[in-house]
């Protein structure tokens, strides 16, 4: 599925390197795509954090997560 920073996580075989290919994507490291979806929540993060308390009552707070 899809993850902050249009990152997509795939399978390391012959179905994963297809659809890379088919979407014109970009092969990336665990690590490398860790940081991007990081960087990404780091924005959400700061930016739901700069809301009033009444805007941050009406959405749900952005938490970092590990990919899979």
């Amino acid at each position: 599925s899809g993850h902050p920073g249009d990152v997509w996580v795939v399978g390391n075989n012959a179905a994963g390197v297809s659809w890379i290919n088919r979407v014109s994507g970009t092969a990336k490291t665990k690590a490398d795509a860790q940081a991007i979806v990081d960087g990404k929540m780091d924005e959400a993060i700061a930016a739901w954090n700069a809301l009033s308390a009444e805007e941050k009552a009406r959405q749900l707070e952005p938490v970092k997560y590990t990919l899979p």
